[in-house]
């Protein structure tokens, strides 16, 4: 589910039909911020998804910004990481920079196996410098992402209303 503020102006939204991912345009300046909200089932090929990616980065109009966020379920930490190349290949970054899940799985033994890991992700052009925080999250292995983007985002206009006074 993706929640906009009813005063943002969209100027398109899709949601895709072969992977999990909805995307918005907000109007900025003019200019499209193009954000698509995403999750990589673990099962899916990193190649598939990669491509799902590469796509709606080359349907973005080069002059417009884009953000991609979501739930990737590929580790930047991995040393033959694909995903890595990817990010390098389109001149973009991950503004993420702590693990973003804690998994504990007990053994037969009953011993603890922690495998930290940071496989959500917020994504962006490597000129932009948003401030950026991962923290945790009571209900779910998952942390929480935030970031927050100098974009000065066109509000709609709302029809003026006038009333007179009659007393």
């Amino acid at each position: 589910m993706v929640l906009i503020k009813k005063s943002l102006k969209i100027s398109r939204s899709e949601i895709s039909k072969n992977f999990e991912g909805i995307s918005v345009s907000l109007v900025s300046e003019g200019k499209n911020v193009n954000i698509l909200f995403t999750y990589k089932p673990p099962s899916l090929k990193n190649k598939d998804f990669l491509e799902f990616l590469e796509n709606f980065i080359l349907s973005s109009n080069t002059n417009d910004r884009f953000l991609i966020v979501g739930d990737l379920n590929m580790d930047l930490s991995d040393e033959d990481s694909t995903f890595r190349s990817f990010l390098k290949n389109f001149d973009i970054k991950s503004v993420t920079k702590e693990p973003t899940r804690i998994a504990i799985k007990s053994n037969k033994k009953g011993e603890n196996n922690v495998k930290i890991s940071k496989i959500d992700y917020i994504i962006c052009q490597n000129d932009l410098e948003p401030n950026s925080e991962v923290f945790g999250c009571p209900y779910s292995d998952h942390k929480f992402l935030v970031a927050s983007f100098d974009f000065p985002l066109q509000i709609k206009n709302e029809p003026i209303k006038e009333f007179r006074n009659y007393s």
